[in-house]
């Protein structure tokens, strides 16, 4: 079983909210010759570290560290519920966020896995925090 890396616009958010925390996986800036830059996932090859430091731009931690980093340091907890309308449908996952001042109305559409899910609530958690200088 792999655990899940969040999505790019997770870790943007997260980077502009503070998130700092070591992580083996980043989005780095790849330049392919040409004016356009790419962004993907690499993961750190931690033997070789000055080779590739110059281009870890934002991290991407799990969707579990994440979680963790949100509980740990502002309090916010970020889960998924699951819910079926009636026997005949399949499951649907709806994201939640439970912060220090209550639970957070997310008005979101479902999804169809857990996993997208906890990126919406994460993704909305992140929005709670304040702006680091």
């Amino acid at each position: 079983m792999k655990e899940e890396l969040i999505s790019f616009d997770t870790a943007k958010l997260a980077k502009e909210k503070g998130f700092n925390l070591e992580c083996r996986h980043f989005f780095a800036e790849y330049h392919d010759g040409s004016e356009i830059a790419t962004w993907c996932n690499i993961e750190w090859d931690i033997n070789n570290t000055e080779a590739w430091k110059p281009m870890f731009n934002i991290k991407a931690p799990t969707q579990s560290l994440l979680q963790r980093w949100l509980r740990e340091k502002y309090g916010i907890y970020v889960s998924a519920q699951w819910a079926k309308k009636n026997m005949d449908e399949s499951l649907e996952f709806y994201p939640t966020v439970t912060s220090p001042t209550g639970i957070i109305d997310i008005q979101l559409s479902s999804v169809a896995n857990y996993e997208e899910a906890i990126e919406l609530g994460l993704q909305e958690a992140l929005k709670l925090i304040p702006v680091k200088p």
